[in-house]
């Protein structure tokens, strides 16, 4: 998966030789935050990485275990024995994984000659000089993208969508496929991906209403159902109107009604849409005319289709080099506990 730059995939443990030489209870955090905890195909993975990574982690080790067990409160809750194992324990583990996962990318664009390190002590050096640099242009004046100086974390979130998208370009140029290929792929996807919104006409009843209890729901909703169950007419407090559903009123449509023009988008001429409760109030739709969306040019769409067999093939490269990664966990990761 992708989150915000940051590319996980998960690990195989089958294929992962782990050397574990020391797991301790309690730990000591007095490593220096390039201290090498692991390697990952002889790439360090150090103190200061892990330490990232844990911060990640952490909050869903306390949400499963903590309040899973009734523990998350408790003052010693990180050294608390929890079926064998206590949650630093966990956490670390997860963290290693996570971790493992975040260097393989570093690896492979080490590999394609993207960049020429991929260890921590680069990392935070590069990220020195990027926040002198931001801080010179932000006192002269000039103008910045995103915050004026990058934390470890969201300078990591930078780098790896940078990363990601080199490494898709790359792939692209690399990429050999016919005409006939690229046009039997946008064939099978064209309905799905590449039609455009359908232009909808119908009647709509509405019900605007705030806050409503229980009962007025279910008035609302009869009152609709009346209108659906008679096939059209009006009834006092309900609003009727004539719509239109097309590609330029689309955004508008999906922010005031996005269950109503979710529904509507697979519906035909003669069908009703709802009665269903969306943002504002109470609505029902009868579809009156509904005249399907042009495809989008094969010419417009094949710039598409490559950047979906980069990804396919990035995702590909670094499941494949996941499964063959040899990692090493050294002593030092059983003696390291990082800092909460």
């Amino acid at each position: 998966m992708k989150k915000h730059g940051w590319f996980i995939v998960p690990i195989v443990a089958a294929v992962i030789c782990l050397i574990v030489y020391i797991v301790r209870l309690h730990g000591t955090s007095d490593f220096s935050p390039y201290a090498t905890l692991a390697t990952v195909n002889g790439e360090p993975i150090a103190a200061g990485e892990l330490q990232l990574a844990f911060d990640q982690v952490k909050t869903e080790v306390i949400d499963n275990l903590g309040k899973k067990f009734g523990v998350q409160d408790r003052p010693d809750f990180w050294n608390s024995m929890i079926n064998n194992e206590t949650p630093i324990q966990i956490a670390k583990q997860k963290a290693l994984r996570l971790a493992i996962n975040l260097k393989i990318p570093f690896l492979l664009a080490k590999k394609h000659g993207l960049i020429q390190a991929a260890d921590y002590k680069t990392f935070m050096t590069n990220l020195q000089i990027v926040n002198g640099q931001r801080r010179d242009a932000h006192e002269k004046g000039q103008i910045l993208y995103g915050p004026i100086q990058f934390n470890e974390r969201d300078y990591a979130h930078y780098i790896q969508s940078n990363l990601v998208s080199d490494l898709k370009r790359q792939l692209i140029s690399g990429l050999d496929i016919s005409e006939e290929k690229l046009r039997e792929r946008y064939e099978s996807m064209k309905d799905a991906n590449f039609r455009e919104v359908p232009i909808i006409r119908g009647s709509l009843w509405s019900v605007h209403a705030g806050a409503t209890s229980l009962k007025e729901q279910e008035d609302y909703f009869n009152k609709l159902r009346s209108i659906k169950q008679q096939d059209a007419g009006s009834i006092p407090d309900v609003s009727i109107e004539s719509i239109e559903m097309n590609a330029l009123t689309v955004k508008r449509d999906s922010m005031n009604w996005p269950s109503l023009v979710a529904q509507a988008r697979s519906a035909f001429s003669g069908e009703w849409v709802g009665p269903l409760q969306d943002r504002t109030g109470f609505y029902l739709l009868k579809v009156e005319n509904r005249i399907e969306g042009a495809y989008v040019p094969f010419e417009t769409a094949k710039q598409v289709i490559f950047q979906q067999l980069a990804k396919e093939a990035l995702a590909k490269e670094v499941n494949e080099a996941t499964d063959r990664a040899e990692v090493v966990v050294k002593q030092e990761f059983g003696e390291w506990t990082p800092q909460m």
